[in-house]
């Protein structure tokens, strides 16, 4: 049988045609920069309203670095990008960049590049936004809309949404602020984590450990300048993603639970034909009993269509067992968060019989075996 094969000059244009429609069907939010699919109409990500002309926006390009550069070139640039993505509220970008920035930052023991003041507002800021975002509103399903009942002339009730009407909760948004769960966080920071690296790549950074630094500066460095770095990148905790809450799966982030009653409809319920009985005859009204108020205020929920939630008390959230909200793993209790330890071949002194220790370099110090130099129990 004879083979026939494809010529080259035609694949060519089919993988153009291939690629150009994988990333035709990716837009992208103008507002925080995630990635959508095409059908999408509101961001998934930051709730912003998406127009067909906005989807695509370019994608901020940071200046390239070059071979051997000093620390200080990727702080100033990764600082200037956290502000950026930090107005765009691209919050888990902005940390990312954020973060090594701080790692890089530590290399500079006295003329740091990073104020204190403003580290500790802005994370603490990005840490309290990446925690909420929004989700369908429980109680009309989305729709915007008050439900009500309406008793009908044989006896039987309706529940209709009236055009004018808005829903108690959402306001007429058919969304509702909610604390998002571990597995949206990991999912969030994930997707941050595709773009940061792309965009260090492009800088001609290289990775180490996790932190992204000038090509060529790793092997520069010192054991206790390599322990900095990797004290000030910190270990985030992985049981609440470093923002030391964990989202109540009961009411999923919420607080609060849709009322119990079955025949609560709004925070409104049917009356009981005595009951029914007893209004119609001290307002006077006569037959037909359709005409009757026949709904009252929910015993349970007192007309609020929802019950603070019992597992969490309405809070939403606990706070992490394992970090107790600190946000980062617990300290290396071998090294006392210290990321190193003295050297057991020289006792610190850096000389072993007269010479050079070779176990520590002579630097007396060697790294923590437990937390691997970042000060935090490693996370299993």
């Amino acid at each position: 049988m004879k083979k026939h094969s494809v010529p080259f000059s035609l694949i060519i244009p089919v993988l153009v045609l291939f690629v150009w429609t994988v990333c035709g069907a990716i837009f992208t939010c103008p507002k925080c920069g995630y990635e959508q699919s095409p059908e999408v109409a509101v961001c998934t990500h930051c709730g912003e309203v998406l127009k067909k002309d906005q989807h695509v926006v370019p994608q901020q390009v940071a200046d390239p670095v070059e071979a051997d550069a000093g620390p200080a070139v990727v702080v100033r640039e990764d600082m200037r990008l956290a502000k950026l993505y930090y107005e765009k509220e691209n919050n888990w970008l902005a940390w990312h960049h954020l973060r090594n920035a701080q790692a890089l930052d530590a290399l500079a023991e006295e003329r740091r590049l990073i104020e204190p003041a403003w580290l500790a507002e802005i994370t603490h800021s990005l840490e309290t936004r990446v925690q909420f975002g929004q989700r369908r509103c429980p109680i009309c399903k989305g729709s915007g809309r008050r439900e009500v009942q309406i008793h009908q002339m044989d006896n039987t009730y309706r529940v209709f949404s009236p055009e004018n009407s808005a829903c108690p909760i959402c306001q007429r948004l058919g969304v509702v602020k909610t604390r998002k769960t571990v597995q949206e966080l990991l999912f969030d920071r994930a997707q941050a984590r595709k773009q940061f690296e792309a965009a260090q790549q492009s800088r001609g950074l290289v990775e180490v450990v996790g932190m992204w630094l000038p090509r060529g500066l790793d092997k520069q460095l010192s054991v206790k300048q390599k322990v900095a770095m990797k004290r000030a990148f910190g270990l985030p905790c992985n049981d609440c993603v470093g923002v030391g809450f964990q989202a109540c799966e009961k009411c999923s982030g919420l607080g609060y639970t849709k009322c119990a009653n079955k025949d609560c409809v709004m925070g409104m319920q049917k009356m009981t034909d005595s009951k029914t009985q007893r209004v119609r005859k001290k307002l006077e009204l006569g037959s037909p009993s359709w005409g009757t108020p026949t709904t009252e205020t929910c015993e349970v929920c007192r007309g609020k269509a929802i019950v603070p939630c019992e597992k969490c008390d309405g809070k939403a959230a606990f706070v992490c067992k394992t970090c107790s909200g600190a946000g980062q793993s617990p300290i290396c209790t071998k090294c006392n968060g210290q990321g190193l330890v003295v050297c057991s071949s020289c006792k610190g002194s850096g000389e072993y019989r007269g010479v050079k220790c070779t176990g520590c370099l002579g630097e007396g110090s060697i790294v923590c075996t437990s937390c691997n130099g970042t000060g935090h129990k490693v996370n299993r």
